[in-house]
């Protein structure tokens, strides 16, 4: 019977199956382009497991990469929420609990991270319209390899129609240089 649809041959599964095939960053964005807005949703879900001594609630979802994975979890996306029990202890952001679930999952790659909160002060005092990753997570994301300069970080309002504003790393990390 004839269908009409190329069917794909030898070559092309062999070389779409190939773990040491390259895939280029805009392949790479193009599929976090796609996941986006469900990435958000997920991330507002996980914000609602956050613990805080305060109502502070922040979820996370990082859409991470491995070469080296089977065929079908080469992409994957990791998820956090923040933890902070009481004022004086240390906080534990979510989106570095998600960056930290992907690398020790073994993904070597972060192509886009969502941040889902409610925006408050900055350690500086600047109110941005959205809740950006803190000066800690800045710093752990330039020395982690993993992150890219072209890594793109999403930030969003708890609320589903609120305010968002999208980042590349290296944007986040200049303004975090200037202050210095």
């Amino acid at each position: 019977m004839e269908t009409g649809l190329c069917e794909p041959d030898q070559d092309y599964w062999r070389i779409v199956t190939d773990p040491n095939r390259e895939v280029s960053q805009e392949q790479h964005l193009m599929r976090f382009r796609q996941i986006v807005e469900f990435m958000i949703d997920q991330a507002r879900a996980k914000s609602k497991l956050a613990y805080s001594y305060r109502p502070f609630d922040v979820g996370s979802a990082v859409f991470a990469y491995n070469a080296k994975a089977s065929l079908g979890e080469q992409w994957k996306v990791f998820y956090g929420a923040n933890t902070k029990i009481k004022k004086d202890a240390p906080k534990e952001c979510a989106e570095r609990n998600a960056v930290n679930a992907a690398r020790f999952s073994g993904y070597d790659l972060v192509i886009g991270i969502v941040v889902v909160g409610t925006p408050q002060a900055n350690e500086v005092g600047v109110l941005h319209p959205t809740l950006r990753p803190c000066e800690v997570c800045v710093q752990t994301y330039s020395i982690l390899p993993m992150v890219k300069d072209w890594t793109v970080i999403i930030t969003a309002h708890l609320e589903e129609d609120g305010i968002r504003e999208k980042f590349e790393f290296q944007e986040l990390w200049k303004e975090f240089e200037s202050r210095q």
